[in-house]
């Protein structure tokens, strides 16, 4: 169970919007609601942008105007954990001055080693032997 607020606090959003919310956004909102204390501390317009598409199966995008640190706040790592925890891989990208594109893809496991997602015991392995390659 999640401490804050996410996919369900989306999903009955969405459901009066009419809008389902796939796994993966389940998993995205939940992963922001921790991140954030909470999924509705973000702005309506980083959450409900045309091009945040909570129903996709392959791929949510989002524009946030904020900062993402380490340290006093520590949004990024909550991400960074949260991320390896549910096997969703999370890109960050400048979008414009001041804004942040998140891009987040469902990742697995098992299977294919192009779509595989350590754990963070196996990240945190990999980076102190030096081997920072998937």
């Amino acid at each position: 169970m999640e401490k804050f607020a996410g996919a369900d606090w989306l999903r009955e959003i969405l459901a009066k919007r009419g809008i389902p919310l796939s796994r993966l956004g389940s998993d995205v909102a939940n992963m922001l609601g921790q991140a954030f204390c909470g999924i509705y501390h973000l702005n309506d317009s980083e959450l409900f942008n045309k091009r945040t598409a909570w129903a996709s199966e392959t791929h949510i995008e989002m524009v946030v105007r904020r900062d993402l640190s380490t340290y006093n706040d520590s949004t990024l790592t909550i991400l960074v954990l949260e991320a390896h925890r549910l096997g969703v891989r999370l890109c960050i990208e400048g979008a414009a001055n001041n804004y942040l594109r998140l891009r987040f893809l469902p990742y697995y496991r098992d299977g294919d080693q192009r779509y595989k997602h350590r754990t963070i015991d196996e990240a945190i392995k990999s980076v102190r032997i030096g081997a920072n390659a998937q």
